[in-house]
Protein backbone atom coordinates (compact mmCIF):
# COMPACT_ATOMS: atom_id res chain seq x y z
CA UNK A 1 0.00 0.00 0.00
CA UNK A 2 1.26 3.36 -0.79
CA UNK A 3 1.21 5.73 2.03
CA UNK A 4 2.69 8.92 0.90
CA UNK A 5 0.43 10.44 -1.84
CA UNK A 6 0.69 13.80 -3.32
CA UNK A 7 -1.96 16.54 -2.65
CA UNK A 8 -3.89 18.64 -5.43
CA UNK A 9 -5.24 18.16 -0.79
CA UNK A 10 -3.17 15.95 -4.49
CA UNK A 11 -4.23 19.11 0.01
CA UNK A 12 -2.73 17.65 -4.06
CA UNK A 13 -1.53 15.52 -7.79
CA UNK A 14 2.22 15.87 -8.06
CA UNK A 15 4.80 17.92 -5.23
CA UNK A 16 3.43 17.21 -1.99
CA UNK A 17 3.74 13.99 -0.25
CA UNK A 18 0.73 12.80 1.44
CA UNK A 19 -0.49 9.77 3.40
CA UNK A 20 -3.25 7.98 1.68
CA UNK A 21 -4.81 6.27 4.46
CA UNK A 22 -3.92 9.03 6.85
CA UNK A 23 -3.38 5.98 9.38
CA UNK A 24 -1.11 3.75 11.59
CA UNK A 25 -0.62 0.37 11.75
CA UNK A 26 -0.85 -1.90 14.41
CA UNK A 27 2.09 -2.31 16.47
CA UNK A 28 4.13 -5.24 16.16
CA UNK A 29 5.55 -7.38 18.58
CA UNK A 30 9.43 -8.05 18.58
CA UNK A 31 9.06 -10.87 16.78
CA UNK A 32 7.17 -9.09 13.54
CA UNK A 33 3.98 -10.57 14.75
CA UNK A 34 1.42 -8.24 15.20
CA UNK A 35 -0.27 -7.45 18.09
CA UNK A 36 -3.57 -8.43 19.38
CA UNK A 37 -6.37 -6.57 17.77
CA UNK A 38 -6.90 -3.27 20.43
CA UNK A 39 -10.24 -2.29 21.82
CA UNK A 40 -11.83 0.85 20.03
CA UNK A 41 -11.90 3.87 23.11
CA UNK A 42 -15.73 4.35 22.29
CA UNK A 43 -15.64 8.03 23.20
CA UNK A 44 -12.65 8.61 21.09
CA UNK A 45 -14.89 6.97 17.83
CA UNK A 46 -17.84 9.09 18.67
CA UNK A 47 -15.26 12.49 18.81
CA UNK A 48 -14.10 11.72 15.45
CA UNK A 49 -17.39 11.11 13.86
CA UNK A 50 -18.40 14.52 15.11
CA UNK A 51 -15.81 15.85 13.37
CA UNK A 52 -16.41 14.25 10.30
CA UNK A 53 -20.19 15.40 10.21
CA UNK A 54 -19.36 18.68 11.04
CA UNK A 55 -16.70 19.15 8.10
CA UNK A 56 -18.67 17.43 5.46
CA UNK A 57 -18.68 19.64 2.32
CA UNK A 58 -22.63 19.42 2.34
CA UNK A 59 -22.84 21.30 5.22
CA UNK A 60 -19.35 23.16 5.00
CA UNK A 61 -19.26 25.04 1.28
CA UNK A 62 -16.60 27.11 1.86
CA UNK A 63 -13.71 26.45 3.35
CA UNK A 64 -10.45 28.54 3.77
CA UNK A 65 -7.05 27.69 5.34
CA UNK A 66 -3.39 28.15 5.75
CA UNK A 67 -1.38 23.93 5.17
CA UNK A 68 1.57 23.11 6.80
CA UNK A 69 3.20 19.68 6.35
CA UNK A 70 6.36 18.49 7.03
CA UNK A 71 7.82 14.70 6.69
CA UNK A 72 10.96 13.06 7.20
CA UNK A 73 12.20 10.85 4.16
CA UNK A 74 15.17 9.06 4.28
CA UNK A 75 17.34 11.67 5.39
CA UNK A 76 15.68 14.16 3.30
CA UNK A 77 13.27 16.55 5.06
CA UNK A 78 10.18 17.68 2.59
CA UNK A 79 8.46 20.72 3.55
CA UNK A 80 5.48 22.17 1.94
CA UNK A 81 3.46 25.46 2.96
CA UNK A 82 0.43 27.60 1.81
CA UNK A 83 -3.23 28.02 1.20
CA UNK A 84 -6.00 26.32 0.59
CA UNK A 85 -9.73 27.14 -0.66
CA UNK A 86 -12.62 25.26 -1.54
CA UNK A 87 -16.08 26.23 -2.43
CA UNK A 88 -19.18 24.44 -3.77
CA UNK A 89 -19.49 23.29 -7.35
CA UNK A 90 -15.60 21.51 -6.82
CA UNK A 91 -14.29 25.44 -6.74
CA UNK A 92 -10.79 25.13 -5.51
CA UNK A 93 -7.33 26.26 -5.33
CA UNK A 94 -4.45 25.36 -3.59
CA UNK A 95 -1.46 27.42 -3.87
CA UNK A 96 1.65 25.76 -2.34
CA UNK A 97 5.47 26.38 -2.17
CA UNK A 98 7.31 22.75 -1.69
CA UNK A 99 11.15 22.23 -0.24
CA UNK A 100 12.95 19.15 -0.69
CA UNK A 101 16.49 19.11 0.74
CA UNK A 102 18.01 22.36 -1.45
CA UNK A 103 15.24 22.10 -4.14
CA UNK A 104 12.53 24.82 -4.31
CA UNK A 105 9.11 23.94 -5.83
CA UNK A 106 6.19 25.59 -6.50
CA UNK A 107 2.77 24.13 -7.25
CA UNK A 108 -0.86 25.66 -7.90
CA UNK A 109 -4.15 23.52 -8.77
CA UNK A 110 -7.14 25.44 -9.38
CA UNK A 111 -10.82 24.58 -10.65
CA UNK A 112 -13.26 26.29 -11.40
CA UNK A 113 -16.40 23.20 -11.01
CA UNK A 114 -15.67 22.74 -14.99
CA UNK A 115 -12.15 22.60 -15.73
CA UNK A 116 -8.98 21.83 -13.58
CA UNK A 117 -5.79 23.37 -13.74
CA UNK A 118 -2.23 22.26 -12.11
CA UNK A 119 0.75 24.73 -12.98
CA UNK A 120 4.14 23.10 -11.45
CA UNK A 121 7.97 25.06 -10.94
CA UNK A 122 10.99 23.79 -9.77
CA UNK A 123 13.99 26.16 -8.93
CA UNK A 124 13.76 29.53 -9.44
CA UNK A 125 14.49 29.35 -13.59
CA UNK A 126 12.17 27.02 -13.92
CA UNK A 127 9.40 28.55 -16.44
CA UNK A 128 7.04 25.98 -15.51
CA UNK A 129 4.06 23.64 -16.55
CA UNK A 130 0.43 23.08 -17.00
CA UNK A 131 -1.52 20.55 -17.25
CA UNK A 132 -5.52 20.37 -18.33
CA UNK A 133 -8.02 18.49 -16.83
CA UNK A 134 -12.00 18.55 -18.05
CA UNK A 135 -13.25 18.00 -14.72
CA UNK A 136 -17.01 17.82 -16.64
CA UNK A 137 -15.99 14.25 -18.22
CA UNK A 138 -14.61 13.21 -15.39
CA UNK A 139 -17.50 13.43 -12.95
CA UNK A 140 -19.34 11.53 -16.12
CA UNK A 141 -17.44 8.84 -15.77
CA UNK A 142 -17.27 9.01 -11.70
CA UNK A 143 -21.19 8.96 -12.19
CA UNK A 144 -21.37 6.06 -14.64
CA UNK A 145 -23.73 3.39 -12.71
CA UNK A 146 -20.58 0.98 -13.17
CA UNK A 147 -18.09 3.16 -11.32
CA UNK A 148 -17.48 1.66 -7.80
CA UNK A 149 -17.99 4.38 -4.98
CA UNK A 150 -14.29 3.65 -3.64
CA UNK A 151 -12.98 5.08 -6.84
CA UNK A 152 -15.21 8.38 -6.31
CA UNK A 153 -14.30 8.45 -2.58
CA UNK A 154 -10.42 8.24 -3.87
CA UNK A 155 -10.54 10.69 -6.86
CA UNK A 156 -12.21 13.57 -4.84
CA UNK A 157 -10.00 12.69 -1.82
CA UNK A 158 -6.66 12.77 -3.78
CA UNK A 159 -7.92 15.98 -5.94
CA UNK A 160 -8.87 18.29 -2.71
CA UNK A 161 -12.44 18.72 -3.59
CA UNK A 162 -13.72 17.82 -0.83
CA UNK A 163 -11.94 19.96 1.58
CA UNK A 164 -10.51 18.34 4.98
CA UNK A 165 -13.42 15.88 5.59
CA UNK A 166 -12.26 13.11 3.40
CA UNK A 167 -9.09 13.03 5.30
CA UNK A 168 -10.63 12.40 8.51
CA UNK A 169 -13.18 9.77 6.64
CA UNK A 170 -10.37 7.82 5.67
CA UNK A 171 -9.25 7.86 9.38
CA UNK A 172 -12.66 6.84 10.56
CA UNK A 173 -13.22 3.77 7.53
CA UNK A 174 -9.53 2.47 7.66
CA UNK A 175 -8.18 2.86 11.36
CA UNK A 176 -9.32 2.12 15.25
CA UNK A 177 -9.36 5.15 17.72
CA UNK A 178 -7.54 3.51 20.75
CA UNK A 179 -7.12 6.49 23.21
CA UNK A 180 -7.72 10.24 23.63
CA UNK A 181 -7.33 12.69 26.30
CA UNK A 182 -7.90 16.71 26.43
CA UNK A 183 -5.24 18.77 26.75
CA UNK A 184 -4.10 22.65 25.53
CA UNK A 185 -1.88 22.74 22.34
CA UNK A 186 -0.01 25.87 21.44
CA UNK A 187 -3.59 27.61 23.37
CA UNK A 188 -5.76 25.77 22.13
CA UNK A 189 -8.17 23.74 24.04
CA UNK A 190 -8.14 20.14 22.07
CA UNK A 191 -9.10 16.68 22.28
CA UNK A 192 -5.57 14.38 21.44
CA UNK A 193 -7.00 11.11 19.56
CA UNK A 194 -4.32 8.30 18.78
CA UNK A 195 -5.52 5.57 16.33
CA UNK A 196 -4.06 2.29 14.60
CA UNK A 197 -4.81 0.71 11.48
CA UNK A 198 -7.82 -1.78 11.61
CA UNK A 199 -7.62 -5.35 11.55
CA UNK A 200 -9.06 -5.94 8.34
CA UNK A 201 -6.75 -2.87 6.95
CA UNK A 202 -4.20 -4.56 8.32
CA UNK A 203 -4.14 -7.70 6.48
CA UNK A 204 -4.79 -5.92 3.16
CA UNK A 205 -1.37 -4.90 3.18
CA UNK A 206 0.67 -6.31 6.19
CA UNK A 207 2.45 -10.02 6.11
CA UNK A 208 3.04 -11.09 9.50
CA UNK A 209 5.97 -13.35 8.46
CA UNK A 210 8.15 -10.08 8.43
CA UNK A 211 9.17 -6.72 10.45
CA UNK A 212 7.39 -3.52 10.01
CA UNK A 213 8.29 -1.91 7.13
CA UNK A 214 10.37 1.79 7.97
CA UNK A 215 9.02 4.40 7.47
CA UNK A 216 5.47 3.22 7.81
CA UNK A 217 3.06 4.76 10.05
CA UNK A 218 2.32 2.49 12.83
CA UNK A 219 -0.19 5.07 14.53
CA UNK A 220 -1.60 8.16 13.49
CA UNK A 221 -2.42 11.47 16.49
CA UNK A 222 -5.13 14.17 15.73
CA UNK A 223 -4.90 16.95 17.30
CA UNK A 224 -9.05 17.94 17.09
CA UNK A 225 -10.85 21.50 18.85
CA UNK A 226 -12.51 20.72 21.68
CA UNK A 227 -15.37 22.46 21.00
CA UNK A 228 -17.86 20.15 19.59
CA UNK A 229 -19.25 22.67 17.07
CA UNK A 230 -15.88 22.71 15.68
CA UNK A 231 -13.59 19.66 15.95
CA UNK A 232 -10.98 21.49 13.59
CA UNK A 233 -8.19 19.37 12.71
CA UNK A 234 -5.40 21.46 13.73
CA UNK A 235 -2.78 19.16 13.55
CA UNK A 236 -2.54 15.52 12.16
CA UNK A 237 0.75 13.35 13.45
CA UNK A 238 2.24 9.87 11.79
CA UNK A 239 4.83 7.93 13.59
CA UNK A 240 6.29 5.11 12.92
CA UNK A 241 9.90 2.73 12.49
CA UNK A 242 13.15 4.56 10.48
CA UNK A 243 15.45 1.84 11.35
CA UNK A 244 17.65 4.58 12.92
CA UNK A 245 16.70 4.77 15.93
CA UNK A 246 14.60 2.77 18.82
CA UNK A 247 10.96 2.78 18.92
CA UNK A 248 8.52 5.12 16.37
CA UNK A 249 9.37 8.65 15.34
CA UNK A 250 7.73 11.67 13.93
CA UNK A 251 7.60 10.57 9.81
CA UNK A 252 5.25 13.31 9.01
CA UNK A 253 3.38 16.15 10.56
CA UNK A 254 0.65 18.43 9.27
CA UNK A 255 -1.57 21.84 10.20
CA UNK A 256 -4.20 22.94 9.20
CA UNK A 257 -4.06 26.95 10.43
CA UNK A 258 -6.39 29.99 10.80
CA UNK A 259 -9.23 28.49 9.07
CA UNK A 260 -11.82 30.16 8.12
CA UNK A 261 -15.50 27.67 7.35
CA UNK A 262 -18.27 29.21 5.36
CA UNK A 263 -17.21 32.78 4.42
CA UNK A 264 -17.16 32.86 0.92
CA UNK A 265 -14.60 35.21 -0.70
CA UNK A 266 -16.25 38.57 -2.51
CA UNK A 267 -17.63 37.53 -5.67
CA UNK A 268 -15.18 40.05 -7.77
CA UNK A 269 -12.06 37.85 -6.76
CA UNK A 270 -13.72 34.22 -8.03
CA UNK A 271 -12.16 34.31 -11.18
CA UNK A 272 -9.25 35.50 -10.06
CA UNK A 273 -9.23 32.54 -7.22
CA UNK A 274 -10.74 29.93 -9.50
CA UNK A 275 -9.56 30.31 -12.97
CA UNK A 276 -6.04 29.81 -14.01
CA UNK A 277 -5.07 31.80 -17.36
CA UNK A 278 -1.63 30.14 -18.97
CA UNK A 279 -0.15 33.12 -20.37
CA UNK A 280 2.17 31.46 -23.12
CA UNK A 281 3.15 28.60 -21.31
CA UNK A 282 2.51 25.14 -22.84
CA UNK A 283 -0.33 22.95 -21.68
CA UNK A 284 -1.20 19.44 -21.80
CA UNK A 285 -4.33 17.32 -21.35
CA UNK A 286 -4.78 15.19 -18.63
CA UNK A 287 -8.27 14.30 -19.31
CA UNK A 288 -7.52 10.65 -21.27
CA UNK A 289 -5.25 9.46 -19.33
CA UNK A 290 -7.19 10.45 -15.99
CA UNK A 291 -10.39 9.05 -17.69
CA UNK A 292 -8.16 5.86 -18.26
CA UNK A 293 -6.83 5.70 -14.46
CA UNK A 294 -9.82 6.15 -13.20
CA UNK A 295 -11.13 3.01 -15.46
CA UNK A 296 -7.88 0.74 -14.50
CA UNK A 297 -8.52 1.23 -10.95
CA UNK A 298 -12.77 0.34 -11.28
CA UNK A 299 -11.27 -3.11 -12.38
CA UNK A 300 -8.50 -3.53 -10.20
CA UNK A 301 -10.76 -3.50 -7.52
CA UNK A 302 -13.61 -5.37 -9.04
CA UNK A 303 -10.54 -8.07 -9.60
CA UNK A 304 -9.39 -8.25 -5.89
CA UNK A 305 -13.30 -7.90 -4.67
CA UNK A 306 -13.68 -10.80 -7.39
CA UNK A 307 -11.02 -13.07 -5.37
CA UNK A 308 -11.88 -12.21 -2.09
CA UNK A 309 -15.53 -13.20 -2.47
CA UNK A 310 -17.24 -9.45 -2.00
CA UNK A 311 -19.62 -8.10 -3.80
CA UNK A 312 -19.31 -5.13 -6.33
Amino acid sequence: MRWYRTLPLSLSGAAVLFFSGAGLGQPSSSSGQPAAAPKPHVEGMKILEEAVQVLDPKKLEWLETRFWQQAELQGLTFQAEGKYWSGPQYCLRLDLRVHLGDSLGKMLVVSNGSTMWERFELGESSSGEIRRVDLTKILETLHNPNMIEQVRTEFFQNQSLGGVAPILRSIQKQMIVTGMHSRIWQGKNIVELTAIWSEDTTKSFYSPKVPWQNFLPRRCILFLDADPMSRWPHRLEWWGPAGTAAGDVLLLQVEFRDPKLNQPPPKEQWEGLFTLKPDKLPVADRTKNMIEDLKERRNQLVQERSRSGLQK
